[in-house]
């Protein structure tokens, strides 16, 4: 498998992980703080299901606020001025269309097996999910993302206020921006 230089595909966890080459698989840690995260905006009232979604979208983004983190540093590190952390849910259809064209279809869809036969093995685990973290420069992400999510447009009108990072979480066939505060 081929590295990327961004952060691999991760199953959805935080406890137990289990590294399986560049992929993480384990179960949702469901943690009821936000720590600071603010939601800036999320799908539109019509969805299917918002208030599913919306707790998706929250979930994910919690548990995984680690890995978020990490590839905001690394971004950083990297000469990347201000960026976006992604957090892609590579089994919702929108999603998977996304981190197939980051990663390339073999890589996702070997992950998303991987994920689903450790999951198999794991009955505390149904309800995790095969994550894709990577992270862009707010300058790439200010057209392209309100192009395929335009209720993101607000949220990509100026960059992050100082001290603050930007964080969207593309799951349950839409998206969410949140902020918190920059490490």
């Amino acid at each position: 498998r081929k590295t990327t230089g961004q952060k691999p595909i991760r199953s959805s966890s935080r406890p137990a992980l289990q590294r399986v080459g560049l992929f993480v698989v384990g179960g949702r840690d469901y943690n009821e703080r936000q720590g600071g995260r603010k939601r800036m905006s999320d799908a539109p009232a019509d969805e299917h299901d918002d208030a599913w979604a919306t707790a998706l979208r929250d979930d994910l983004v919690e548990s995984n606020f680690d890995a978020l983190v990490a590839a905001y540093r690394e971004a950083l590190q990297a000469g990347v001025a201000d960026p976006v952390a992604f957090l892609v849910d590579c089994e919702d259809p929108i999603g998977n269309e996304i981190a197939r064209a980051w990663e390339g279809d073999e890589p996702v869809r070997e992950a998303i097996a991987e994920a689903r036969a450790a999951r198999d093995d794991d009955e505390a685990a149904t309800e995790a999910t095969t994550i894709l973290i990577r992270a862009f420069s707010f300058s790439d992400c200010r057209e392209e993302v309100p192009a395929v999510f335009p209720y993101l447009a607000r949220s990509f009108a100026q960059p992050p206020a100082a001290g603050q990072m930007l964080l969207v979480a593309i799951a349950a066939e839409g998206a969410a921006t949140f902020t918190s505060a920059a490490p």
